[in-house]
Formats: C-alpha cells, structure tokens, sequence
C-alpha cells in the first residue's frame, strides 16, 4: 500500500484494556493536547467516569486517567496543538488532513478503535505492535477500504 493512500490502522481488541496499555507510550499521549468527545466509559462495572474527560484535556491527564478505567464504549479522542484557537471537532477524513490535529482516536463498542494519523511511520509502527500483541484483526486504512463517512462514533 502506498504511503499517501495509509490513513491509520484499524484494532478489533479482545478487550479495550490492551489496546490502551499497550499504545499509550508508542503514540505518546502526554506530548499532546487532547479533545475529547462522547465518551462512555467505566471505573468498574457500576461507576460511570465523570464528563470531565469531555473537552480540552492535556495529555497527562488523559494518560492518569486512561489507564485507570475498566472499559472505554465509545470515544472520540483529537490531538491538537497547544493554545490552538481553531476547529477541533473535525467531521471528515479530508478535513483532518487539512487540520493541525495530528491524531483522530475513534472507539467504537469497546473493542474497535480507528487510529488515523498523519504520520505513515507511526501509523505502520501501531499496526505492527498491534499485530504483534495478537490483537484480533489489525488492518491498515487506507482510502479504498475506509468506510467511515465521518469522525464520530454516534
């Protein structure tokens, strides 16, 4: 696959948990701000996250706060540069290409998370760690296959 056709990798996890443990330091979420959008997630099975993690976050809160939750059903997670002014909730694929944002974290169901990158190293770099825990199914985007009308998960 061509590079300028490689949008980001697709991970059907057996469980959310290792997706997140397992990226958070080859994607670096502390080197970036985050906005966060419709998330549905779980500190156990009775006890709902508070909506703090909607909105702006830094990226080391994100990070205390990800790997502390039991399960993440739905997400949208975008990096963006610090002190950005501009549009963060970014509808399309054509329209984070033309953003500052570098990364779109889709989580779907708890087990499906759509990475979309910027950067073909980083995106091949995930896929293979990916493959390489075992996860379920790891496939590479590209504009063929994506299938995704939109950057949301509702």
């Amino acid at each position: 696959m061509k590079d300028e056709q490689l949008r980001g990798v697709l991970i059907k996890a057996n469980n959310w948990d290792g997706v997140f443990k397992t990226l958070v330091s080859t994607i670096s979420f502390v080197s970036y701000n985050w906005w966060v959008k419709d998330i549905d997630a779980y500190l156990g099975t009775d006890l709902r996250i508070n909506s703090s993690l909607n909105g702006h976050v830094l990226g080391t809160d994100l990070t205390k706060e990800i790997v502390d939750l039991e399960v993440i059903i739905f997400g949208k997670f975008v990096t963006f540069p610090r002190d950005y002014k501009g549009n963060v909730d970014i509808e399309s694929y054509e329209e984070f290409q033309s953003s500052d944002a570098q990364i779109i974290l889709l989580v779907v169901d708890g087990y499906y998370f759509e990475f979309y990158f910027k950067d073909t190293d980083l995106t091949n770099t995930v896929a293979e760690i990916a493959r390489r825990k075992g996860f379920k199914r790891v496939e590479l985007i590209a504009g063929e296959n994506d299938g995704r009308t939109c950057m949301d998960v509702w």
